[in-house]
C-alpha cells in the first residue's frame, strides 16, 4: 500500500516536495525538431486539470479549490470561483467542463471534493458572468459516495460527449471490491444528463437503483483523465494502475475493464482489454493526460491527425499513439510531472504540469514550425462608392502568436491590429489611399503588398439599394431586433456590434432579398464569417457552416442569367470573441469581389415560414407556429394544418445540441394513430423555392424522406454529427395548397421547420 500511495499524484507530490532542494524553475520541455514549447502561465498552486471554454479561454483547477482563467495568453488574477474543498492527498478541485450550449446559457461544470454532510465528491454546476462566476449560482448537480479514509484515487475528469450527456471519472477510493460493484458509483465512469438526471439508455439503468444508475462502464482502479475524440466521437480512459501497468481503454456502454481481478493485457473473456499499456520501466508511474489531436485549425504535420498523446506524471514524458498502426513513439520528455493534456483550436498541443515545488505549476504549450510570419494571402485593391464600406484582408503562417498592424499610405492606423480591416463609411478623400499590413511574430516580422482604394460616386437611383438587415440580440434569431437596408455585406466588427442596441457578442442577422446577375454564367459565390453563416440562392443552399469558428471563406457555385433577380438570404451568428460577415462573388471573367450594392435588392415578399411544435413551446422570430391540429384557418391570415389531429406527436425537445428554437421543435409524420400524416398551406397557384428541414437533437440513425408537392425535397439518414437534414427544391403549386407528404423508405419520418418563397 505504502509504495501504491507514492504513485498516486497528489500523494507522490507531498513526498516529492519534502526531498526538494529547492523549487525548480521550469524548463522547456525537449520536443521534435520543427516544434516549440513556449510557456503560457505559471504560478499555479497544485494544478489538477484544464479544459478549454467555446471561446478560447484556459480554465485550470487548483487542488486547493481556485478555478483559474487564463485569457489572451495571461492568468488572470481573479479566481473564476473559490470552493471550500477537502484537498488531504488526491482530494480538492478535480476536474472542468463546459455545457455544449455554454454560448446561450453560460454553464461550467465542476467536480470537487465537498467537506459536508460527509466528505465525498461532488459535480456541481455555475454560471459564468464574463471571468468570474455569478455569486450563488452553483447547482449541485450529483453527489458521489462518501469517502472513506484513504485519501487517493479520486479521478475527477469531466467531458460532454457528442450524445450530449455529461461524463464524469471516479476511481475507486482505494477499494478495489467497489470497481465490480454495482451499489456505488466508485471506480467507474459516469454518464448523466446536463442537469443531473440519468439518462434512460444507461446500461445498468435495470439493474442498478438510484444514482449508481449513472455508471456506464465499471472495474476502473484511478482513471484520473479521459478524452473524446471530437472527429469520431471514440472515448479512451486512461486508468492508473497499482505496481506493474498503465492503461489506455477505449470507452464503450456496460465495457468492465477488470480491476482488481486483472491489470494490463488479459485475455479473460469477462474483461475489456486495454487498447494500449505500459509497464513502469524508466521512472513511469502513472498515466495523468490524454488529448487527441483533432483541432478546428490543424497545425502540426498531417500524419499526427487524429493521434492521441499522453503523459506519465513520474516519467515526464508526452508519448503519442499513431491512430493507424497504433505504433507509440515519445514526443516530448523533461516535463516536472505533467497532469492534463489539450489540444487547442488553433493546434497547438498544451500541457499542464505541476512543478517541484509550491506555486509551481505551469501550463505551456507546443507549436510546429517555429518561424517569422510569411504572408498567405495579400489584401486586395477594392472600388467602393463614396460613404459606402470596404474591408482589407491579410492572412498569414508562421509560430503564434501573430500581431497584426494596419497602415494607411505607410502611417498605423490607431486601433486596426485585427487581420481585417475595415471602414464603415468611406470618404471621397480616402481615393488613391494605398492599404498594408505588417505582421509580426516573436520570430520576426513582414510586410504585405499594398492594396489601393478606389473611391467613386455614390450609386444613383434605379441600381440596386442594398439587403434588408435584421439583427438579433441573441445568437438564435431572438431579443431585440435592428432592421435596416445594408447596401452591402461586408462587416468586421471585429470586438464591436452592429449598432448600440445589439450587444458584441451573441449576436446573429439575416440579410434577404434579391440578387441580380451582370451576366450569364456560373459565379462563385463567398462567404467569410467569423462565426457560423448560412448562405442560399434561387433556394439553394450555397454555405453551410453552422458552427463556431475563427474567420474561415466557404464557397459554393450556381448558374444565373444575364438581368434576372434571384433571391438571396445569408445567416450568421457571432457567438464570443471577433466578429466578421462578408458576402463575395466572382465568375471565370470577374475577380472575387464584395458583391455589389448595385446588384442588391431588399426584401420584397417574405414568403411563409413555419416551425412544428408544441402549443407551449416559444415561437422563433419570423416563423408561424404549428401546434398539430387539423387543417382549418390559424387566424393569421393564413389557412394550414394537418390530414388528422396530430397534437400528440409534437415534440419540444429543449435539447442541449440544438443551435435554436426552429431545430429543437418537431412534429412526427409517422406515428401510431395518424401513419400518414400530411401538411397542407393554402398558397396562390405558382412557383415557390420550398426549404424542409428534418432531424430530431436527441435521437439519430432514422431514414427521413419528405416530398413536397411530390417532389422530394429531404432524403437521407440522420448522424451523431448531422442530426438534421436540410434541403430545398422548386415546385408547382397548381391547386391552391402546397402539401407535404412522407417520402417512400422513411421510418420515424420528423419534420422542425419549413420555409416557403415565392419565386418568380
Amino acid at each position: 500500500m505504502a509504495s501504491d500511495l507514492r504513485r498516486s499524484p497528489a500523494v507522490r507530490i507531498v513526498i516529492l516536495i519534502a526531498v526538494a532542494l529547492a523549487p525548480a524553475a521550469a524548463r522547456a520541455a525537449s520536443v521534435p525538431a520543427g516544434f516549440s514549447d513556449t510557456q503560457v502561465a505559471s504560478g499555479l498552486t497544485s494544478p489538477t486539470a484544464m479544459q478549454f471554454a467555446p471561446d478560447g479561454r484556459l480554465f485550470v483547477c487548483e487542488q486547493p479549490g481556485t478555478l483559474r482563467v487564463i485569457k489572451n495568453g495571461a492568468l488572470m488574477p481573479t479566481p473564476f470561483v473559490t470552493l471550500t474543498v477537502s484537498s488531504a492527498g488526491e482530494r480538492g478541485l478535480l476536474g472542468v467542463a463546459f455545457d455544449p450550449n455554454f454560448a446561450a446559457n453560460h454553464f461550467v461544470y465542476v467536480y470537487y471534493t465537498a467537506t459536508t454532510p460527509a466528505v465525498h465528491n461532488r459535480i456541481s454546476r455555475f454560471t459564468a458572468n464574463g471571468d468570474v462566476a455569478v455569486p450563488g449560482s452553483e447547482v449541485v448537480i450529483f453527489e458521489l459516495d462518501n469517502l472513506s479514509a484513504a485519501t487517493n484515487h479520486n479521478g475527477g475528469a469531466l467531458a460532454f460527449g457528442h450524445d450530449g450527456k455529461l461524463y464524469a471519472a471516479v476511481g475507486e477510493n482505494a477499494t478495489p471490491s467497489n470497481s465490480q460493484t454495482l451499489t456505488n458509483v466508485l471506480g467507474k465512469i459516469l454518464r448523466i444528463n446536463a442537469d443531473g438526471t440519468i439518462p434512460t439508455d444507461n446500461p445498468f439503468v435495470g439493474s442498478a437503483a438510484g444514482r449508481n444508475r449513472a455508471i456506464w462502464a465499471l472495474g476502473l482502479r484511478n482513471p484520473f483523465t479521459f478524452a473524446f475524440n471530437h472527429a469520431s466521437g471514440e472515448l479512451f480512459i486512461n486508468d492508473v494502475g497499482q505496481s506493474t501497468w498503465e492503461e489506455i481503454d477505449r470507452g464503450a456502454a456496460g465495457a468492465n475493464y477488470g480491476w482488481p481481478d486483472t491489470e494490463g493485457p488479459t485475455t479473460d473473456p469477462r474483461f475489456v482489454a486495454p487498447i494500449f499499456a505500459y509497464t513502469h520501466a524508466n521512472g513511469a508511474c502513472a498515466i495523468t493526460g490524454g488529448a487527441f489531436y483533432t483541432p478546428l485549425t490543424p497545425q502540426f504535420p498531417s500524419t499526427y491527425a487524429q493521434d492521441y498523446f499522453f503523459a506519465d506524471f513520474c516519467g515526464g514524458w508526452i508519448k503519442k499513439r499513431d491512430v493507424a498502426s497504433g505504433d507509440v513513439v515519445t514526443f516530448a520528455s523533461g516535463i516536472a510531472f505533467p497532469v492534463d493534456l489539450k489540444v487547442s483550436e488553433d493546434g497547438a498541443l498544451y500541457y499542464l504540469a505541476r512543478g517541484t515545488g509550491a506555486a509551481t505549476g505551469i501550463v505551456s504549450r507546443i507549436d510546429f514550425a517555429s518561424a517569422a510570419p510569411s504572408i498567405t494571402s495579400q489584401p486586395v485593391s477594392r472600388t467602393v462608392p463614396a460613404g459606402g464600406s470596404v474591408t482589407f484582408s491579410v492572412r498569414a503562417s508562421g509560430t503564434p502568436p501573430l500581431r497584426y498592424q494596419w497602415q494607411r499610405n505607410g502611417v498605423n492606423i490607431a486601433g486596426a491590429t485585427a487581420p481585417d480591416f475595415s471602414i464603415a463609411s468611406v470618404p471621397q478623400s480616402d481615393n488613391g489611399a494605398r492599404f498594408r499590413a505588417v505582421v509580426t511574430n516573436d520570430f520576426g516580422n513582414v510586410i504585405s503588398n499594398e492594396a489601393t482604394l478606389t473611391v467613386t460616386a455614390i450609386v444613383g437611383p434605379g441600381t440596386g439599394i442594398g439587403l434588408t438587415a435584421t439583427y438579433f440580440n441573441n445568437i438564435n434569431f431572438t431579443g431585440t431586433t435592428v432592421t435596416r437596408i445594408d447596401r452591402t455585406v461586408d462587416f468586421v466588427w471585429g470586438t464591436g456590434s452592429p449598432s448600440p442596441a445589439i450587444g458584441p457578442d451573441t449576436f446573429s442577422a439575416r440579410w434577404s432579398g434579391q440578387v441580380e446577375a451582370e451576366s450569364t454564367t456560373t459565379y462563385t459565390f463567398y462567404t467569410q464569417s467569423d462565426d457560423g453563416v448560412r448562405l442560399w440562392v434561387n433556394g439553394v443552399m450555397l454555405v453551410n457552416n453552422w458552427t463556431n469558428h475563427a474567420t474561415v471563406e466557404n464557397r459554393g457555385t450556381i448558374a444565373l442569367v444575364a438581368g434576372k433577380r434571384y433571391d438571396i438570404t445569408m445567416e450568421y451568428f457571432e457567438n464570443a470573441g471577433s466578429a466578421t460577415a462578408r458576402l463575395l462573388w466572382s465568375t471565370a471573367s470577374t475577380p472575387k469581389m464584395v458583391v455589389p450594392t448595385s446588384r442588391l435588392f431588399p426584401q420584397a415578399a417574405s414568403g411563409i415560414r413555419i416551425n412544428f411544435q408544441t402549443a407551449s413551446a416559444p415561437v422563433p422570430a419570423g416563423y408561424l407556429p404549428d401546434a398539430g391540429a387539423v387543417y382549418g384557418n390559424r387566424g393569421n391570415g393564413h389557412s394550414y394544418g394537418w390530414n388528422a389531429d396530430n397534437t400528440a406527436q409534437m415534440r419540444d425537445r429543449n435539447a442541449p445540441n440544438s443551435p435554436d428554437q426552429r431545430y429543437d421543435t418537431l412534429a412526427y409524420m409517422q406515428r401510431p394513430g395518424n401513419p400518414t400524416a400530411s401538411w397542407d398551406i393554402a398558397v396562390p397557384n405558382g412557383r415557390y423555392s420550398v426549404r424542409i428541414v428534418a432531424g430530431d437533437p436527441s435521437f439519430f440513425g432514422s431514414v427521413f424522406a419528405l416530398t413536397a408537392e411530390s417532389a422530394l425535397v429531404v432524403s437521407g439518414q440522420t448522424t451523431g454529427a448531422s442530426r438534421w437534414l436540410d434541403a430545398t427544391a422548386l415546385v408547382t403549386v397548381a391547386d391552391g395548397k402546397l402539401s407535404i407528404r412522407n417520402g417512400t423508405g422513411a421510418s420515424s419520418n420528423k419534420i422542425c421547420f419549413i420555409d416557403i418563397v415565392p419565386v418568380p
